[in-house]
């Protein structure tokens, strides 16, 4: 084999190498692109997730707040109910007694 035959040869891998090396390079772009696009997705999605847990927090703080003024609502009810039940048991006592007065 000749220098010029080993130097073409040489020449030829090394093209060959190079265009390889080009191929490698465009491929490895594209998918840092993809990558990138799909980074930037997670995050959006981390985003709004975060601004629904947020929203959640809050209503869920606005929901507290109702049942804790439901909660003395009914308390008050509670106490108006006692004193309606205590009130009709004097009656009923006071009537029981008027009744036991009266002449048979």
């Amino acid at each position: 084999m000749s220098l010029l035959q080993a130097t073409l040869i040489t020449a030829i891998a090394t093209a060959v190498l190079a265009l390889f090396a080009i191929l490698t390079a465009f491929f490895a772009i594209l998918a840092f692109r993809k990558q990138s696009a799909e980074v930037a997705t997670l995050q959006r999605q981390v985003r709004g997730q975060q601004d629904l847990i947020r929203q959640l927090g809050e209503l869920l703080q606005i929901q507290s707040g109702q049942l804790e003024l439901q909660r003395q609502h009914f308390e008050q009810q509670v106490e108006e109910l006692k004193a309606s039940i205590a009130e009709r048991q004097q009656k009923a006592i006071e009537e029981w007694v008027r009744k036991q007065q009266w002449p048979h």
